[in-house]
């Protein structure tokens, strides 16, 4: 029963892009866009810019998690949350940062007489890699936290720093690098937000543009096929080319340190303060006093309300669909569970304003209801058909924590299956699924690339706001709305933080008692 649930959940944030692709295919003009010289222009810009924000990413986040993994104490706690930070603002609040800083009267022009011109892809790419680096950070303190220490102490025994590091840690954390490459250049490839800010024509700007300028269904729908192929093939490459070693998790010692860490300390201090502080000090400067942040709460204080509820009922969707696909994962052999677990992470190779047309096509064809389309209810269907891999990888993980004993005692006492989640697995991996609604609220704040092509008339969101006034409107109201939507997302990912810590340590507390 639980394998048809999540694959009916996993069916209804895949249909979007499976209609898309199931029209795309019988439209006559879709040959013609694929075969035009425009079409491989566009190929080659987008690939070119996801390569180099790739390479950069990897970059900096092999640095700040070498940075990290250099302290001790709350100095590596503290330095591993600040990092995180860039990529839980939204793109279009740091692309706006690094604007106005290069800008006319931002502290470049006052140093050498003129603005730096950013509206180019090289610059494009740039603020990608700070914005998604964390995605490397991550997946390198994780691979530390689960290779056992004690091969590095055994390699430094019989060789020395730099062949111990290529022949004993290049093998190990090549999968885990491979991954953060592949996910940076996945949602450097889907992003819409710093490409549109900065006047570059990328795939998800030309299908935005194909379809609200033009009207041009069949053109946006064709230029929707080579991203989803070069992302299905970029994770299939991925799973085969480097499986991740395993064996042992759990370990949790720290490796011996280089020489050197002084400078690795330096170096992630300076990438954090240049993805997460110059942004948030320019979009400050920019303001002014606190006169803008009035006027901009009076023009978008509705879209800031509007964003807080379809955030909050898309955290519902994504949690619940969430945990009936971990939950399905969970109880399935390995092979199966392989196969599924790239199955769950598809919505993540998808690009939003792909799921964006599709939904519109959906609505076309009158198979969404005219009421759901029309009002808040399409902008969470369109979040949770976008980002439901990310609570899956967390719940998954949460899930797989809990021992398979406890529920196969219960099974053999006769509970049934769905009583045996609901009174297991739910509490014993209720941090993981409060993580997880914490993330998916926060990740939906920032949403834009969907939400700009169904958003209903009437009703927006406050990143989409503020992507209507980027041109048009006065630089201190632009800079203020980023503020605002930072510190909505800033605010609520700390405050439940600090709460899902104190939940942490209740259980921890009622576990020992």
């Amino acid at each position: 029963m639980k394998a048809g649930v999540a694959a009916l959940v996993l069916l209804l944030a895949l249909s979007p892009t499976l209609f898309l692709l199931g029209l795309s295919l019988g439209d006559p003009g879709y040959r013609e866009v694929l075969t035009k010289e425009r079409q491989f222009e566009l190929l080659w810009r987008s690939v070119w810019i996801s390569s180099l924000s790739t390479l950069l990413a990897l970059l900096w986040g092999v640095i700040v998690a070498r940075g990290i993994r250099a302290l001790t104490g709350w100095g590596s706690a503290a330095l591993e949350t600040v990092s995180l930070l860039p990529l839980l603002l939204p793109s279009v609040v740091i692309v706006m940062g690094w604007v106005y800083f290069t800008g006319p009267n931002g502290p470049i022009a006052a140093l050498f007489g003129e603005p730096l011109n950013v509206f180019r892809p090289f610059w494009a790419a740039l603020v990608m890699s700070m914005c998604y680096f964390p995605c490397v950070t991550i997946l390198l303190l994780q691979a530390y936290r689960t290779i056992n220490p004690a091969w590095e102490a055994v390699a430094r025994m019989h060789a020395g720093r730099w062949r111990s590091a290529w022949q004993v840690w290049r093998p190990l954390f090549a999968p885990y690098l491979a991954t953060g490459a592949v996910l940076v250049f996945l949602l450097s490839f889907g992003d819409y937000g710093i490409p549109w800010a900065l006047s570059v024509n990328v795939y998800p700007v030309e299908i935005f543009a194909q379809m609200t300028v033009r009207y041009d269904i069949p053109r946006a729908m064709a230029y929707c096929a080579p991203p989803i192929a070069i992302a299905l093939l970029l994770m299939i490459a991925r799973h085969l080319l480097f499986p991740i070693v395993t064996e042992s998790v759990g370990y949790r010692v720290r490796t011996l340190q280089s020489t050197g860490s002084r400078g690795w300390i330096v170096g992630a201090l300076l990438v954090i303060a240049v993805a997460d502080v110059l942004p948030m000090v320019m979009l400050a400067r920019t303001m002014g006093g606190t006169a803008s942040m009035s006027d901009a709460l009076v023009i978008a204080g509705r879209n800031a309300l509007v964003s807080c509820v379809v955030s909050f009922h898309a955290m519902w969707m994504l949690v619940l669909g969430g945990a009936a696909i971990a939950w399905a994962l969970r109880g399935m052999r390995p092979g199966w569970a392989a196969i599924g677990s790239m199955a769950a992470t598809l919505p993540l190779l998808i690009p939003g304003a792909a799921v964006g047309l599709g939904l519109v096509m959906l609505y076309e064809r009158r198979l969404i209801p005219e009421t759901l389309f029309h009002g808040e209810g399409i902008l969470s269907m369109g979040i949770f058909c976008r980002m439901i891999s990310f609570p899956i990888l967390i719940l998954t993980a949460a899930f797989g924590a809990i021992r398979p004993r406890l529920t196969h005692a219960a099974r053999l006492a006769g509970v049934s299956e769905v009583r045996a989640f609901w009174g297991i697995s739910v509490p014993l991996g209720l941090p993981g699924i409060a993580a997880a609604a914490l993330l998916s609220f926060v990740f939906a704040m920032g949403e834009l690339a969907t939400s700009a092509l169904v958003n209903p008339p009437g009703i927006m969101t406050l990143p989409m706001r503020i992507s209507s006034l980027l041109h048009i409107g006065e630089d201190r109201i632009v800079a203020a709305l980023c503020l605002t939507l930072a510190g909505l997302i800033l605010g609520c990912f700390f405050l439940g933080t600090l709460v899902l810590n104190r939940k942490l340590e209740l259980n921890f507390d009622a576990r020992r008692a």
